[in-house]
């Protein structure tokens, strides 16, 4: 006793009830669990969860590598780092794991090459792995690098984690 039908009035396929009169509002369905699925969807704007407010629209989705650059490291001998980003609207998260190669620091460290501007000061999460770890928060600043405060042997690779804004 339902279908999708066409509603001129507002340039929109919209739920009806088989009559073709009654708009069906929230009672349909797209799609169903696991056996009745649609593969992709493509949207030129946003989609709204949870409501119709400006809030509940999600216009922006996407996930990607950085190439992270020397700040204010001592020792910089070829690392090679894993690091990647979801963002999320206006919100960055970044991950960054150093996988071989030599990065030194005692104090006032920075690195650079965040994928998106930074909109304002945020904080995160740093440590390195190795026999002597050290951890702590970070300071991600509008001059786009992140900047820590603890010291590492030579032996330890660096870990993080960072969410910031941007306006991008």
């Amino acid at each position: 006793d339902v279908g999708i039908g066409y509603y001129q009035g507002a340039n929109a396929l919209v739920p009806y009830n088989y009559d073709g009169n009654t708009v069906r509002d929230a009672a349909i369905d797209l799609g169903y669990p696991a056996i009745y699925r649609w593969k992709d969807l493509y949207l030129s704007g946003g989609v709204y969860l949870g409501g119709t407010g400006a809030a509940n629209k999600l216009d922006d989705y996407e996930e990607g590598t950085w190439t992270p650059t020397q700040g204010t490291f001592s020792t910089w001998n070829s690392p090679v780092f894993v690091a990647t980003y979801t963002k999320i609207g206006r919100q960055v998260t970044v991950l960054l794991r150093q996988d071989s190669g030599t990065v030194g620091w005692s104090s006032n460290n920075a690195i650079g090459g965040l994928p998106f501007a930074v909109n304002y000061q945020s904080i995160g999460y740093a440590s390195d792995q190795g026999p002597s770890s050290d951890n702590g928060p970070i300071l991600i600043w509008p001059t786009n690098l992140i900047y820590f405060n603890f010291s590492n042997s030579s032996e330890n690779a660096l870990v993080l984690t960072a969410t910031y804004f941007t306006n991008a």
